[in-house]
């Protein structure tokens, strides 16, 4: 071995004793539990006449923290968002004048919260108790794609146009168009499960472990 290669393999072994030797220094700054939580609840349809909104049932809800990165919102109906910018719409259906109380969390670094809550008393006129009836059998059901129908997965417009709205007119699926492919095939694993719980209608998705969705939206 020549001079010039032991030099190159002396320089070399140095350079990697000094990589070595530096300290890691990994800093996440201070980390505080958001401040000034601040939530407010507009009750949709809210007048003098009707206090309790328009009976839709909908609610604008909107959170603010100093040093919070995302919000999560709890409700007393069993439900839940999350809400990444603080502001989320929620529908209460319980038929009649209810009062929830809504739990806001605001989350910020290295996952420290804060919590505050509020109620809101809100009315709907949400009723239709042939499809409740339909969807839950009077206490629950399971149901699940019915993949060898063409049109059980469609894209349509959603305006006030009632003559187009209500189904898939861009676009409709074919009988199993989404099965034998790994991005798409787990769609037909989903289980919904419609339920009547003291008088109030509920949905659960078990998805599988993996969710098949649009990904440009």
């Amino acid at each position: 071995m020549n001079k010039k290669i032991i030099l190159k393999i002396v320089s070399l072994f140095a350079i990697v004793l000094m990589m070595g030797c530096q300290n890691d220094d990994f800093t996440f700054g201070s980390i505080d539990s958001p401040t000034n939580l601040k939530v407010t609840a507009e009750i949709i349809g809210k007048t003098t006449a009707t206090p309790n909104g328009d009976g839709s049932g909908t609610v604008k809800f909107t959170a603010k923290a100093d040093g919070a990165i995302s919000y999560k919102y709890v409700y007393s109906d069993g439900t839940s968002d999350n809400a990444p910018n603080g502001v989320i719409t929620k529908r209460f259906t319980k038929t009649g004048v209810n009062t929830y109380t809504v739990t806001v969390i605001a989350s910020g670094k290295g996952g420290v919260s804060t919590t505050t809550t509020t109620d809101v008393t809100v009315r709907s006129d949400f009723s239709d108790a042939e499809a409740v009836q339909f969807l839950t059998g009077g206490t629950s059901k399971k149901w699940y794609w019915s993949a060898s129908e063409a049109g059980h997965l469609g894209v349509g417009q959603n305006d006030g146009d009632a003559t187009k709205n209500y189904y898939g007119n861009y676009y409709q699926a074919g009988a199993w168009e989404k099965a034998g492919s790994p991005t798409s095939g787990c769609l037909y694993e989903n289980e919904l499960t419609f339920s009547l719980e003291g008088g109030q209608l509920k949905f659960q998705l078990n998805n599988g472990g993996a969710t098949f969705f649009n990904a440009s939206i």
